[in-house]
């Protein structure tokens, strides 16, 4: 192990000696022309919409190969294995395939494969220059937009970039050879893994470099756009808590502000507290900030038999909320192959929902070759004072999408995802995880029934006269905080049953955190017994929601703070009833109209350009759907869907309505349909 450290290369000093020519090369494909016979080539059996008069479709090809001199040679085309055997002295050690389909479905693609022929740190570097040179042109085009949407906090995102350079200086210190041996086997195995995914990085930032001559963009940047979770709330860090200087720039998260305006004069959670923090004593307006600030909707359905009560089909769903600026969606699969060490081998294959120049989902969600599903929904901390302590300083901090990536790749079971993943806890990207694992589940296979279902029987129930205004002030009265509290305790009584079979166990974990604390609890017989569990941006653990102030804020200014009743609480336990299938479950994710029918907020896929409210319209909500059940993560295959919702004669989002807005290389006109995505199909393959 130690002499394997020794060997690490420095991933920012590789570069490629040569070029080869490939008979794989670059091409573009359009269905009118006569060498592609029908769609079906060009984008795939699963694809379902009418085609455009005009189809065009670039596919860009590229592979790495290593000599025996361990010169990095770069070819234009995908090295396959007919040819490999034409290439003497040379070793394959990545390729990839880029489908430029995101004008075309709402999704391009992109599959990258590593081969176990040098190191790991090499294989990865040789992975992020493909996706780099690939994706060149759309990495820039995310990265304007990604700007744009901060326009207004420029002062802050400065400070995002100077936080980020000290960043990667202490991952380049942890990740030193020198650093590397001295550690014992976990922590070596761990932040080898880090190197790797610090190695891909650099090898996406020369790749796009190695392109981009005249918009060269550096590593901040990149961490910028990888950790693009936690920037809204490195900013809110950065706004409210001023930074220090002394010894150089360094980075403070106490309280600076004058007494005079110090929140330490104020009762915590108060009008002054609330119209401090959030511009506003209304607590109806900061409900509206945090669900414009709010990121996805999550619902995870459990169908049992009648007949036995086994397990019938778990069917998983996930919509991502962001702005409509970001939607330069690719849908990937990393498929690496690769010794950490010794005989530390891996075979790690992620398939997931993901952005230009994004090496991590940032939705999140993926489903990987070991049957683990991931997903999760951010959590907004009320309380800003808990940014006072516990958020890590630049020299312990490791970015969000460098912990997911070693979770992903080193995880075998949900148990060692969780572990791996609780390390160097940064204190930002607070958010609730999801960890599912099918690895030893077995279901019946003629049980899941997951292709078919009655499309046209969902959301029937037009009565909605039990549900009354969700804010409900003069602050709520002791009784009603209690039998809150109470709705805790009657979760535990249900975790603390064992009538769930056996086999049924540690299937569903979930994960919450914020600042300083993670807690994690195995969640099985909670789905068991509740039959669904809902995510929507509110913690469900007495704990982090007292941290987080949801506890508080509930017993001052009602349930819409709860847990159980806020808005879209009620709507998933309106409305999950009736979800049977794959099909009711796109119904319920692509939702955009809230309980009473009558808006486009507190929804599980909002549309805020739709708002009837000018202080709330912008172009931004629900952006996709994903969804998988147990027989669709066994077969490698994902339904998704790109775009603003258009549930219920909604219109098809489009640019002209807001053209001041970036939206850099993104579609005029967003009426794409739902996709199944495998590997063949995002490999170009059929």
């Amino acid at each position: 192990m130690r002499n394997y450290a020794k060997n690490m290369a420095n991933t920012r000093l590789l570069k490629i000696t040569s070029n080869l020519e490939s008979k794989h090369k670059y091409k573009k494909q359009n269905i009118l022309d006569e060498e592609a016979v029908n769609a079906d080539e060009v984008l795939g059996t699963n694809y379902n919409q009418n085609f455009p008069s005009e189809l065009h479709i670039d596919v860009l090809t590229g592979s790495v190969l290593i000599s025996d001199k361990e010169e990095l040679i770069y070819s234009n085309g995908y090295i396959d294995n007919e040819e490999m055997q034409t290439l003497t002295g040379k070793k394959l050690i990545a390729r990839a395939i880029y489908t430029k389909s995101l004008k075309n479905i709402g999704w391009s693609r992109l599959y990258i494969e590593t081969f176990d022929n040098t190191t790991p740190e090499v294989q990865s570097w040789a992975a992020g220059l493909l996706e780099g040179k690939l994706c060149a042109q759309e990495i820039w085009d995310f990265y304007r937009n990604l700007v744009g949407i901060h326009s207004s906090e420029m002062e802050y995102l400065k400070d995002v970039f100077e936080f980020y350079k000290k960043v990667e200086e202490f991952i380049r210190l942890k990740t030193n050879k020198n650093k590397l041996v001295e550690l014992k086997e976990d922590d070596l195995k761990y932040w080898i893994s880090v190197a790797m995914i610090q190695a891909q990085t650099d090898g996406l930032l020369s790749g796009y470099n190695s392109i981009m001559k005249n918009d060269q963009m550096n590593l901040a940047q990149l961490y910028f756009l990888n950790a693009d979770g936690e920037v809204p709330e490195l900013i809110n860090v950065f706004k409210y808590q001023k930074k220090t200087k002394s010894n150089g720039y360094e980075f403070s998260f106490k309280e600076q502000n004058s007494e005079s305006k110090s929140p330490k004069n104020f009762q915590k959670f108060s009008k002054e507290y609330l119209e401090f923090y959030y511009g506003t004593s209304d607590p109806e307006k900061v409900w509206n900030k945090f669900m414009l600030k709010s990121h996805c909707s999550a619902v995870i359905k459990l169908l049992k038999d009648e007949n036995d009560n086994s397990i019938k089909d778990i069917l998983i769903g996930h919509t991502t909320w962001d702005s409509y600026s970001e939607m330069h969606r690719i849908f990937k699969i990393y498929n690496f192959s690769f010794t950490i060490y010794g005989d530390n081998r891996k075979q790690s294959k992620i398939m997931f929902s993901s952005y230009a120049g994004t090496l991590t989902s940032t939705d999140d969600f993926y489903v990987l070759n070991n049957k683990l599903v991931i997903l999760e929904t951010t959590l907004e901390m009320i309380d800003q004072t808990i940014y006072e302590k516990d958020v890590l300083e630049p020299n312990g901090y490791v970015p969000n999408y460098i912990r997911i990536s070693v979770s992903n790749r080193l995880a075998d079971s949900a148990r060692e995802w969780i572990e791996c993943f609780k390390k160097n806890n940064s204190g930002t990207y607070n958010s609730q995880w999801m960890i599912l694992d099918f690895s030893t589940f077995h279901i019946n296979e003629s049980q899941a029934k997951y292709t078919q279902g009655n499309k046209n029987s969902f959301f029937t129930e037009k009565t909605f006269s039990e549900y009354d205004s969700f804010f409900n002030y003069p602050p709520q009265t002791e009784e009603f905080s209690t039998a809150y509290l109470r709705n805790f305790q009657f979760k535990e009584k249900i975790r603390n049953k064992h009538n769930i079979p056996n086999d049924y166990k540690e299937i569903f974990f979930v994960l919450e955190q914020v600042p300083g604390y993670i807690e994690v609890r195995d969640m099985t017989e909670y789905l068991w017994e509740n039959g669904f569990w809902a995510s929507y941006n509110r913690p469900f653990f007495e704990k982090i929601s007292s941290k987080a102030g949801y506890l508080e804020m509930t017993r001052l200014y009602g349930k819409t703070y709860s847990y159980d009743e806020n808005p879209r609480a009620k709507l998933i336990q309106f409305k999950i009833g009736q979800v049977k299938c794959v099909e009711d479950l796109k119904n319920l994710m692509q939702n955009n109209r809230d309980i009473m029918e009558s808006n486009f907020m507190n929804t599980v896929s909002p549309r805020y350009d739709l708002s009837i409210s000018r202080e709330l319209k912008r172009p931004a909500g629900g952006i996709d759907s994903k969804i998988v059940n147990i027989n669709l993560v066994k077969s490698g295959k994902v339904h998704a869907i790109s775009g603003p919702s258009r549930q219920g004669n909604a219109p098809a989002f489009d640019w002209k309505d807001w053209s001041q807005e970036p939206h850099y290389g993104l579609p005029q006109h967003w009426n794409f349909d739902w996709i199944v995505f495998d590997e063949n199909f995002i490999k170009n393959k059929n």
